[in-house]
């Protein structure tokens, strides 16, 4: 503990963006920390400085440099002094630093509190949309999207892109831990299943499985399956953290079985849905740059599969299509 009482522009703190100095004065002496400002602080928040770059509601600054054993010795002297005062000032600094999606499942879900972004995507997403967001994000902004994730499958596909690229997701202030879980994921809410405390059946591709009150052990048995998933640990506490996962990642979290947690299991979607000439297809346009949005559509009227399942088998094969444009040698360079 370095300095109690204090009084700061909290409003100001909180439009800072990305990697932040703050240096402490006391008595003639100085020093700085250097990290980077907490996505998830609001005025009112404690203003605690943490080393771990873990994004949570009780801090101002996170991912820091040094804790309070590593300021200068002499600076911690000054401080112990009765009545001496501490001047803290903060400046945004250069280096890179992910942006922050906020997505906001819809009105339905109850208050809102912080996060004062206006919008700046809202469903229906068209592609163009999502690689707009995409593009903010890599610059360090905040990206407020008010996303339809039960029926519009390119909001999935953005936030699965953001978690993907590194940045920081988070569900707007306010909703029940569940959806806030489903949000943060960015999960297409039409096809969750609950799972039980029994035991558990395969996931079916193109599915979602949420489970509630995970003991921290058995996270990886509940992503079994999954493409991609998301960890809340501490739900609806000022440490509640939202952690993405990956396929092949380690779902090992921090406490182990004293830790319980909700999961979100995506699977992937199936390609199989798709006769494999139509496949090919489909591949060979979105190679061409026909959007993803517009390939679904010829999917859906030549196959009468639904929106969100003509859908999936399109941004499947969309991957696949990227990958293979990667190896594919430029003939122009080419001998």
């Amino acid at each position: 503990m370095v300095a109690v009482g204090a009084r700061l522009d909290e409003e100001a703190l909180a439009q800072l963006r990305g990697n932040v100095r703050l240096t402490l004065e006391a008595g003639g002496r100085r020093d700085r920390v250097e990290g980077r400002l907490n996505p998830a602080f609001r005025p009112c928040d404690p203003l605690i400085l943490r080393r771990e770059d873990t994004v949570t509601r009780d801090a101002l600054l996170i991912g820091c440099d040094r804790g309070s054993d590593g300021l200068d010795r002499a600076l911690g002297e000054a401080v112990a002094r009765d009545g001496e005062r501490v001047t803290l000032s903060f400046a945004q600094i250069g280096g890179y630093a992910p942006g922050l999606l906020v997505v906001d499942p819809g009105a339905a879900w109850g208050s809102r509190r912080g996060h004062d972004v206006k919008p700046s995507v809202s469903s229906p997403l068209a592609d163009a949309d999502r690689d707009a967001a995409l593009r903010a994000l890599a610059e360090g902004d905040t990206v407020a999207a008010t996303l339809s994730l039960h029926d519009d499958a390119v909001a999935s596909d953005l936030v699965a892109a953001a978690h993907a690229a590194g940045h920081d997701v988070l569900p707007v202030d306010g909703l029940p831990p569940a959806i806030a879980a489903l949000a943060a994921a960015g999960a297409p809410m039409g096809r969750v299943e609950i799972a039980g405390r029994g035991r558990l059946r395969p996931l079916e591709a193109g599915t979602v499985r949420l489970a509630l009150g995970v003991p921290g052990d058995r996270v990886d048995a509940y992503l079994a399956g999954a493409e991609r998933g998301l960890v809340t640990l501490d739900p609806g506490a000022p440490r509640e953290q939202h952690l993405p996962r990956g396929a092949g990642d380690d779902a090992a979290i921090p406490g182990g079985r004293d830790r319980v947690a909700i999961v979100v299991a995506i699977a992937p979607p199936a390609v199989e849905d798709l006769e494999p000439r139509l496949a090919s297809l489909v591949g060979d346009l979105l190679q061409r740059g026909v959007s993803k949005r517009d390939a679904a559509h010829a999917v859906q009227a030549a196959t009468g599969l639904s929106r969100s399942r003509a859908y999936d088998a399109v941004l499947a094969l969309g991957v696949r299509a990227e990958t293979s444009s990667v190896d594919r040698p430029d003939p122009r360079t080419s001998r």
